[in-house]
């Protein structure tokens, strides 16, 4: 960092004064007005931030509607009587505009959540303001809550130390990982909408892992998602050399590392020539889906007398107990469902590649599994291979199942979808026409067994669906 910032001096001339210096262009003149938090810290960090706040000791909505003049602006006001936020939004940016929470900009600072936002760039005097020493934790590349009453003031910031380390790849100061462990179960009051807003940030990083550990590390995950806690010392079978709970973290790094290079096991692309693992949000529930994916088991683990241990139908009742953390927290009913269909479904891949082994995968089950996960066969996919990997490293039967689902994505990709696109060769109208059947729940069942053929390249013509229908009907 230049001298000139880290003792807090005039910015003028610096790279980084450019940006507060072309905002003093256009913010209404006046004392005691900062540029603080992410935009000051950002800025700092050589980043271009398109969300300026902005504190200032005057009337904080005069000065948001001058300022929303000059700039031609759209005004919203925000938050609740005596708390309100006003929202300027112009372009890509946004300003934040809220009165000096205190006597002092000190004071205000204080209050905030982590030492590197609770920077401020005085706007009149052109200096920088770093009470708690932020730019220390920047320089040491750590994340550091600003007092020792951070997590109790907003229980929330315990998953926003990790949100944040995991976006600037800062560690956590051990100060304050021991209060986030201390203060874990605060999160408990927080509401689930902004618990999964935080957990969603994190999710979203290519390198979340470790974040994810530390945060399994210091309980905070136990916290967010009492169903793991039964994971711990929960014992598997053969095939898995550690607990439910040490399992799902592997998976969950697994899971990553092939998000994050999908080509080294999935070297695919579709006939467009782009991966079919792009969807950020998808990746986002996919790894959310891992964390729970075997939180149903100890729900239904038995024990024989020579040691043989089995879940079966943990995927039922884990999908279950999803369900009920996605409504806690508060998700989409699209989010939710795809959540829960991962999860169900998580066990397919491994049925199929049974099947496999013993000869008896037919092309019609394939077809079926295909057509019941739809856009989401390669996420289930990567989810199964993950889940394997996290087993343990060396097993011939794990490298047989994932050239097989490399297989299985190559046959969804290349052949399924492109069958998938076409129109279907009959309609139920050719039902009522050609068979003089009345409409009924049968209907779906009968354009089911042509689509089914269809998919699997038995059927081409509406003239062949029509004589498969006949043949279909006169066996019954």
């Amino acid at each position: 960092m230049p001298a000139s910032i880290i003792g807090h001096k005039c910015l003028e001339g610096r790279r980084e004064a450019t940006m507060f210096e072309n905002l003093c262009n256009i913010l209404p003149s006046g004392t005691e007005t900062y540029i603080v938090g992410g935009a000051v810290r950002d800025t700092l960090l050589g980043r271009s931030p398109n969300d300026i706040d902005i504190v200032v000791a005057r009337n904080a909505r005069d000065f948001a509607q001058d300022l929303n003049t000059s700039i031609s602006g759209h005004l919203f006001t925000l938050g609740k009587p005596g708390l309100n936020t006003h929202r300027i939004v112009t372009g890509h940016r946004t300003y934040d505009i809220t009165p000096l929470n205190g006597s002092s900009i000190a004071e205000d600072l204080a209050r905030r959540d982590f030492t590197v936002n609770a920077m401020a760039y005085s706007l009149s005097e052109g200096e920088l303001i770093d009470p708690l020493d932020g730019m220390r934790d920047m320089k040491k590349r750590q994340v550091r809550m600003a007092s020792s009453e951070s997590f109790r003031r907003d229980p929330v910031r315990l998953i926003r130390a990790f949100r944040m380390g995991a976006d600037l790849r800062f560690s956590i100061e051990k100060g304050t990982a021991e209060a986030i462990h201390r203060d874990g179960s605060l999160i408990s009051t927080s509401a689930g909408e902004r618990i999964q807003t935080e957990l969603f940030h994190i999710l979203a990083q290519s390198n979340s892992y470790p974040y994810i550990s530390l945060m399994a590390d210091l309980e905070l995950l136990l916290h967010i998602f009492p169903e793991m806690l039964a994971l711990k010392g929960c014992r598997q079978g053969r095939h898995h050399q550690f607990d439910a709970f040490e399992h799902t973290l592997r998976a969950y790094q697994q899971l990553e590392m092939l998000l994050n290079a999908p080509h080294r096991q999935f070297p695919l692309t579709d006939r467009g020539g782009s991966l079919p693992y792009d969807d950020t949000e998808l990746k986002q529930l996919l790894k959310f889906s891992i964390l729970l994916h075997d939180i149903g088991k100890p729900d239904v683990r038995t024990e024989e007398n020579g040691g043989h241990i089995a879940f079966i139908g943990h995927e039922t009742r884990s999908a279950e107990l999803a369900a009920d953390i996605t409504g806690r927290m508060k998700f989409s009913k699209n989010r939710a469902a795809f959540v829960e269909k991962i999860i169900y479904n998580h066990l397919k891949p491994l049925h199929l590649f049974n099947s496999h082994r013993r000869g008896e995968l037919t092309v019609r089950g394939r077809i079926r599994f295909f057509r019941a996960l739809g856009e989401h066969t390669p996420y289930l996919l990567m989810h199964t291979v993950a889940d394997i990997l996290g087993k343990h490293n060396d097993d011939a039967r794990n490298t047989a199942f994932i050239q097989f689902a490399r297989t299985l994505a190559h046959q969804f990709i290349e052949d399924y979808k492109t069958r998938a696109l076409c129109p279907p060769l009959i309609t139920g109208r050719d039902l009522i026409e050609q068979f003089q059947l009345t409409p009924s729940p049968r209907f779906k069942e009968l354009l089911d067994a042509v689509e089914n053929e269809r998919l699997a390249g038995n059927l081409a013509t509406r003239l062949q669906a029509i004589e498969f229908i006949k043949n279909y009907l006169n066996t019954d």
